[in-house]
This record gives structure tokens, C-alpha cells and sequence, in this order.
């Protein structure tokens, strides 16, 4: 038989509701539940209680007594009554997360030395997540969060002792160390963590059981008095939890669980579902050599993503960087690993037809000096207006901001390759030896402008910068600058200036000088209380 959960009643009839129905939807159906009330609970929480019984799949009982034994008392009876048995002691306001009791059971069936186990829990002292000793806000979604820590190693490090917003006790650990010090703490809680002492002075451990997760709204409550018997019975403990508290031997591995939950959560705001769809485009294309992904610094699932791309096809490599050094210096580092005598620099959210990039190499090829793009459309099939552009014109933008911040060039539809100044970043195409010849991309952009700057020396060397209009790719458009707006916006604007400072501050007198930047960054101004209103 599996272990039996204990569930002391308390006053509060709506976190009573809310545990019963997490125990309901993350407990295996057919668990002994023992609800067990101390002449605590009034008529609501009754009511909640029989509303449960009447349709929970658990195996659940409720006793009430006539007078109240007291807490501690009381929940020690309920141990006695459960004998040898394994038993998960429920504070009456927690919520567990799906598969808490499995992982803890499985971790007694791990080591049978364990006589606690204690989940993660968000209030949960030593067991915090994921900051220690600190109340942290419940997790959004409990499930996800439950299937992340299943994922972690096995480990059960040590605790100082047991934490009680939930713990597994061991039957045959707690026969020999004996029940619940009834005379001694006013409160279940204290006198928990000192059956944990005992059986640790027994030679069994009291664990972090770290695949488990449990949550609470609040720390459970000490009862006047029990802190210091706790440490005049057991000298030894303050100073072990201190040390705890203060050097985080867990730190490791709540690091861990929180870089999993990144990962799990953010491929919806940074588009790892984008990359997974644009390199199975790139991989059905004609004439692809090598396909160089560079990942700065990402916390999605990119990684595991390429790996399995590359898995299947030899001519995916990943180029990772523990941090993020803009667009223009990644895409440097794809150049350098690769060998081909023709480059396109396409984005992680653009997806291409099978036929666009031989086509448009076709054409690039009859030019000789060419950096090409085509038409992005969004996916509802609207072109991009900014794929064609013409160079910033700063004394335009002093003359009339809102003009001089339009770059926009009109699609000429009479031309299938059209002549502009420059064009997106999205996709870009060009020979190596061009790139070569101008020096790259300039790696001193971090985010925008790199693409103006790289089309501007393109055509000062010579070559045709253009625009296959009758080539189009759909551009998902920015998953990943639309969860960090305020960071787009300031490289974009910082790009402004570079650019500036690198082609025309040398025209321009020191007033002009001054008067530009003072545009740029005024217009940066401009934008926070709209971005601001979109953050909210």
C-alpha cells in the first residue's frame, strides 16, 4: 500500500478549498487521504469538506472531534493511528503540484535511509524556490512547473530537517524514534521538525526530495515558544541552519531549476518555435550548402532544437556564445565558419520557399558585386513597407522628424529587381568575396542600422544593392524584440548615432553635430510612454 496523506484542518475554508482541489488533480485517484479535524473548522469549511468528499477519486476520509486535543496532540494521534506506515503530512494550505506524492514515494524507494522527504515549495525556508528563506510568489502554472522538476537529477541532498508545508515521514523511521513531543511545542510544526532531529540522530536523513513541488501562500506559523525549545533541545541546529541560510549549498541546483523553467517558458517570447520552422525551410531548400546557426546567448529551447536539426543534417552546424554580442558579430561568426562562395544572412523568424534562395543566387550571379534581397510578407500576406529603404537623412530628420525618420522606399512594380540604397537585414544575400573586400558586417552595432551600414559600403565599393520583387519569404517579424522592447529601441537608436558619426559627422559642422543627437535621443524620449503602456 502507497503512503497515506494526513491533512490537519485549520480555520481557513478557502485555502482548504483551494488544496483539495489541487490534491484532486495531482494525486493518483484511489490515494488514502486522511482529513482529520482538531473541533477547528466552522460550517463553511465543513460544507467544502462535504462538497469534496462527494466527488473526490481520492480514497478520502474526514473525522471530526467533539473537543479539541490541541495540534500537536492531535496530529500525533493521527501518526499512532497510521502506525507503520509511510505518510505524507499536508499543511491544510498548500497546493500541491501534479505527481508531489509519486516523486516523493519514489525518492524513499531510491534510499532507504531517507526519513523525510520534503518537496520544493515557494515558502519553504530551506526548501525555497527559487530564492532561499524568502516568501516567493506562487508559480503561474503549477503543471509546467511540476513536469520541470521531474526533469532534474536525483540527487536528495541533505536539509537541516524537515520543512512542513509537505513531507513524506518514513513508518519504520518514526516507530523507532517514537511520536510527536506532545508536552513540549504548542504547534504540529515544530514538533515535526523535531521527530526529523530524532530520526536524524538515528542515522536517517531528512532530504530535499528537489523533483517535487509544492506551494503556499504564506510560512507556516511558529506557536510562542517553539523556536526556542527547538533550539534549547537541539544546540546544534541553529548553527547548521545559519550556515545553510547564509552559504546556499542548494544554490546549484535551484539555478538549474530556474534555467529549466526558462526554457520551458520562453519559447513562446523568443521564438525557438520560429527557428524550428524557419531551419526546416532552409533545410528543403535548393542548392543550400551549409546552414551556420549563431545563438547569442538564448535561454529557449535553440539549442536542443539545432542539435536535432543537426543530427539529421550534416550541413547544420550551432555556434553558441554565452552571451549576446549583436547581429552584426554573430553574423560574422557564421562567415568565418563556413566556406561558401555565396552568403545569405537570413533571420530566425524568416521562412523561405524552397525555390527563393537558388533563385535569387541565379540572379546575384548574373550581377557580379550585388548585395540582394526580396519581398517579406507578414503571415497574413501584407508586404513589408521597410524592406526597401534609402539612406538616413539627418538634416531631414532636424527639418521635419517625422518625415526624416521615414526610410521607406516605394515598391516599383514595373521593375522584378529594383535599385535601392538599402534594404532589411532580414535576408541578404551577396558573394563572399564582396564581403570580404568591404571588411563585413560592422560588429560596433548591436541591434539596427548594421544593415544600412553593410548596404552603404556595399554600394561605395561598387556593387548593385536591389530588391527581387518577385521573390518573396514570409517574416514573422521580431518574436524575440517584442518581449524586450525598451532594448530594441535604445540599440536602435544608438545605431542611428553610430551610423552618423561613421558616414556624415565628418560633413557636418559641431552645431549640426549636437543638433543630431540631440534628434535621436528625443526621439527615443518620445517613444517610452508608449512602450511603457504596451509593458503594462
Amino acid at each position: 500500500m502507497g503512503a497515506i496523506v494526513l491533512l490537519p484542518l485549520c480555520v481557513d475554508d478557502a485555502a482548504l478549498d483551494r488544496c483539495l482541489a489541487a490534491l484532486d488533480a495531482g494525486t493518483a485517484p484511489g490515494t488514502a487521504v486522511w482529513l482529520a479535524d482538531d473541533a477547528q473548522t466552522g460550517p463553511r469549511a465543513q460544507a467544502v469538506v462535504e462538497h469534496w468528499l462527494a466527488q473526490t477519486p481520492l480514497q478520502a476520509e474526514y473525522t471530526r472531534r467533539a473537543r479539541p486535543l490541541g495540534e500537536v496532540a492531535h496530529l500525533d494521534e493521527m501518526l499512532r493511528a497510521c502506525d507503520g506506515m509511510d505518510v505524507a503530512v499536508l499543511a491544510p494550505d498548500s497546493v500541491p503540484a501534479p505527481g508531489w506524492l509519486q516523486q516523493l514515494q519514489d525518492a524513499f524507494a531510491r534510499d532507504a535511509a531517507i526519513a523525510t522527504a520534503t518537496p520544493w515549495c515557494n515558502a519553504g525556508e530551506t526548501a525555497a524556490w527559487p530564492r532561499l528563506g524568502e516568501i516567493n510568489p506562487e508559480p503561474d502554472d503549477a503543471a509546467l512547473l511540476a513536469q520541470t522538476c521531474a526533469g532534474l537529477p536525483t540527487l536528495h541532498p541533505e536539509l537541516p530537517s524537515a520543512v512542513t508545508h509537505a513531507v513524506l515521514v518514513r513508518g519504520n523511521a518514526r516507530r523507532r524514534a517514537g511520536g510527536l513531543d506532545v508536552d513540549s511545542y504548542g504547534g504540529w510544526n515544530a514538533a515535526l521538525v523535531d521527530l526529523s532531529l530524532r530520526m536524524a540522530g538515528l542515522g536517517w536523513r531528512n532530504v530535499l526530495c528537489e523533483t517535487a513541488f509544492v506551494s503556499r501562500a504564506g510560512e507556516a506559523i511558529s506557536r510562542d515558544g517553539d523556536l526556542e525549545a527547538l533550539a534549547a533541545r537541539w544546540p546544534g541546529w541553529v548553527p547548521r541552519l545559519a550556515d545553510f541560510l547564509m552559504h546556499d549549498p542548494l544554490h546549484g541546483l535551484r539555478a538549474d531549476l530556474q534555467q529549466r523553467m526558462r526554457q520551458a517558458i520562453m519559447p513562446k517570447e523568443q521564438g525557438d518555435l520560429t527557428i524550428d520552422a524557419c531551419l526546416s525551410r532552409l533545410r528543403q531548400a535548393q542548392d543550400v550548402a551549409e546552414i551556420r546557426v549563431i545563438d547569442n546567448g538564448s535561454m529557449d529551447g535553440t539549442l536542443d532544437i539545432v542539435q536535432r536539426h543537426a543530427s539529421h543534417d550534416p550541413r547544420v552546424r550551432f555556434v553558441g556564445n554565452p552571451d549576446n554580442p549583436g547581429f552584426a558579430a554573430a553574423n560574422n561568426q557564421g562567415v568565418a565558419d563556413s566556406h561558401s562562395p555565396w552568403l545569405a544572412f537570413i533571420n530566425p523568424d524568416l521562412m523561405v520557399e524552397p525555390d527563393t534562395l537558388a533563385e535569387l543566387r541565379s540572379r546575384a550571379e548574373a550581377l557580379g558585386d550585388c548585395l540582394l534581397g526580396v519581398e517579406q510578407v507578414d503571415e497574413h500576406g501584407h508586404a513589408d513597407e521597410a524592406v526597401r529603404r534609402r539612406d538616413p537623412d539627418f538634416l531631414l530628420m532636424l527639418r521635419s522628424p517625422g518625415k526624416g525618420s521615414k526610410l521607406a522606399v516605394p515598391r516599383d512594380p514595373h521593375q522584378a529587381l529594383q535599385r535601392v540604397p538599402a534594404l532589411s537585414g532580414a535576408l541578404l544575400m551577396m558573394p563572399r568575396a564582396l564581403f570580404d573586400r568591404i571588411g563585413g558586417w560592422d560588429a560596433g552595432y548591436r541591434l539596427h542600422a548594421e544593415d544600412l551600414d553593410l548596404c552603404r559600403r556595399a554600394r561605395e565599393a561598387g556593387a548593385v544593392v536591389a530588391i527581387a520583387n518577385d521573390l518573396h519569404v514570409t517574416h514573422v517579424r521580431g518574436v524575440s524584440s517584442r518581449s524586450r522592447p525598451f532594448f530594441v529601441e535604445w540599440h536602435k537608436h544608438r545605431g542611428l548615432w553610430r551610423y552618423f558619426q561613421k558616414f556624415e559627422a565628418a560633413q557636418r559642422s559641431l552645431p549640426v553635430r549636437a543638433a543630431v543627437w540631440a534628434a535621436i535621443w528625443a526621439h527615443a524620449l518620445m517613444l517610452v510612454p508608449r512602450l511603457l503602456r504596451r509593458s503594462l
